[in-house]
């Protein structure tokens, strides 16, 4: 159901201003390049436009708790054959003292515009006003239609969101970004596409290498053939070696360490510095469309040694020229979770509490407890072949689900109900479970200054709508490409997979039965027969009769087996 009113995000408030002035001007950063005028006893406000949007101007007295926003007009068009919109009181309307605002209607990224060379890190304001007043869960953001790699969303103290991007993330070139605002109920409302160009001399695509196992998997795309230089310091920051070399014909430096220095001492450290410097006096420039790396099906790097001592600390390799670009790369320690094989099994009402729900957990007992529970632990509240599952029908539930999750005996999740490109839930008041409480619960963060992966999942199975379409997996451990197990082995980590679906989808209660024997079959090949994730997608997509939407995507190793280290 889709709830009445309407949701602004302030990111800055208006403009005041005082009746007494005949005429004066302030800029405003709720929409770029706002003015405000008094013009007898109206107050007229100015900005420019564009012929697609519409537009919400509202009016507060104060700020104070006893003010609240009053709305002037709402999806005010743009004015037609002119660049600029004009907006005034009524005729004959009382003058009023206080602070205005106006907002696109619809999702917006502040301050960015097309053709725009972004490197670095960013942080862009997002502007909204929409036709819902439920909760917001969060926001998520794209590039051409994939997860903007590197980007996370945060909510500031006036009530609206900002984008922080670390574009070094992301590989050289153009693409189209957008914002999108996800609600707990309601569907989300995304931002007109941006193009603009990532450009940085060194950028960090393969951007899951800052973790690490028994050894560490090196990566960074640059300048073609130039010289390097990899000053390593310890998590004490205690500087120990560096690493010299060229990049390729490609630009890529890619290689393995085995966390021995010079002298063959090997490090326990929980997290790793590095000051990355190339050589910029080489003839060769960063391509800026190069695509991004391509290591999915690739062996094993060559393993790099370390120089106990620099040859000159703070600059490139010796045979490097006069300039350099730096850049740096934090690394943090997975621990070791071999053999926690237990399973975190549930689902949630999609619409009632009736017979909707009770075919929901037919399903899920028949399709996929009583195939898992002879060889896994299963959360306790599943009862096997007792034609039961964990339901979520409240906070309650949640809560529980949520300790289940953050157990670190627990390394696998199949849920069943409402999902998002943000969060899970169901129907029922309190059940909703955002990206960013797991991501927290577990202390998975792959984007951060200082990465964690501290509780990582093994294999996750989001059986909802949309919880594929951006970067949810990685609230589990679960970096948002498709890869393989070599990946993982370079990293010298567990391999481990995420599926969720990129659309939304249905469920037909008179269907349960054959969509229980879809999720039977699939959890039959993955345990019994030893099939690979990618197999187990593709059979259960054309099962027929109560299928597996097509729109499955898996992330992490598509060739992930129950037997794979």
């Amino acid at each position: 159901m889709k709830a009445t009113g309407k949701n602004i995000g302030r990111l800055i408030v208006g403009c005041a201003f005082a009746c007494c002035l005949s005429l004066f001007t302030l800029q405003a950063f709720a929409i770029e390049g706002l003015k405000i005028s008094v013009q007898s006893s109206n107050a007229v406000l100015s900005w420019p436009s564009a012929s697609n949007e519409t537009y919400i101007a509202q009016y507060r007295k104060t700020l104070d708790a006893n003010s609240s926003w009053v709305t002037l007009t709402n999806y005010l068009p743009a004015a037609t054959n002119a660049t600029t919109t004009i907006f005034s009181n009524s005729p004959g309307s009382t003058n009023r003292t206080g602070f205005y605002r106006v907002v696109r209607d619809g999702a917006h990224l502040f301050g960015i515009t097309n053709g725009m060379v972004l490197s670095g890190e960013v942080k862009v304001l997002i502007e909204f006003a929409v036709d819902s007043t439920d909760e917001i869960a969060g926001v998520t953001f794209y590039a051409n239609g994939s997860p903007l790699i590197g980007a996370s969303a945060s909510a500031n103290a006036g009530g609206g969101w900002i984008l922080d991007w670390n574009t070094r993330m992301m590989p050289n070139g153009n693409c189209d970004i957008t914002a999108e605002i996800d609600f707990n109920t309601d569907a989300p409302v995304t931002s007109v596409p941006i193009t603009i160009t990532v450009n940085n001399t060194i950028s960090f695509p393969n951007y899951f290498t800052r973790v690490f196992g028994y050894q560490m998997w090196i990566y960074a795309e640059t300048i073609p053939n130039a010289a390097y230089e990899i000053d390593m310091y310890d998590e004490n920051t205690n500087y120990f070696g560096s690493f010299l070399d060229y990049a390729d014909g490609n630009g890529i430096i890619s290689f393995l360490w085995d966390l021995t220095d010079g002298n063959g001492h090997t490090f326990d450290s929980t997290n790793f510095y590095g000051v990355f410097a190339v050589d910029t006096s080489s003839p060769n420039i960063v391509k800026a469309n190069r695509k991004s790396f391509q290591m999915t099906n690739a062996g094993s790097p060559a393993f790099g040694k370390i120089a106990q001592k620099a040859s000159s600390r703070g600059r490139v390799h010796p045979n490097a020229g006069g300039s350099s670009s730096s850049a740096s790369q934090t690394w943090a320690l997975e621990w070791n979770w071999s053999g926690y094989d237990n399973f975190v099994i549930a689902c949630a009402p999609l619409n009632n509490f009736g017979t909707t729900t009770d075919k929901i957990n037919l399903m899920v007992a028949e399709g996929v407890v009583d195939i898992l529970w002879n060889g896994y632990t299963i959360n306790f509240e599943n009862k096997p072949l007792a034609d039961t599952a964990f339901v979520i029908y409240g906070a309650g539930d949640k809560n529980t689900l949520m300790g289940h999750l953050g157990d670190p005996s627990y390394r696998n999740f199949y849920f069943f109900g409402h999902g998002s490109p943000y969060a899970i839930g169901g129907v029922g008041a309190g059940t909703v479970t955002t990206y960013s409480e797991i991501a927290h619960a577990l202390n998975n963060f792959f984007i951060t200054t200082k990465p964690a992966n501290y509780h990582p999942y093994r294999f996750v199975f989001i059986d909802g709508c949309s919880a594929g379409q951006a970067a949810f997996c990685e609230a589990f451990g679960i970096l948002a490409q498709t890869l393989n197990n070599a990946f993982f082995a370079n990293a010298g980590v567990r391999s481990r997979a995420f599926i969720g679906l990129k659309t939304d989808t249905g469920f037909n209660p008179e269907q349960w039965q054959q969509r229980a024997n879809m999720l039977a079959n699939f959890w039959t090949e993955w345990k019994i027969y030893g099939y690979d994730v990618r197999n187990c997608v593709n059979d259960a997509v054309n099962f027929g009769s109560g299928g597996l939407d097509s729109s499955a995507v898996i992330y992490g190793a598509a060739n992930l087996t129950i037997n794979t280290p």
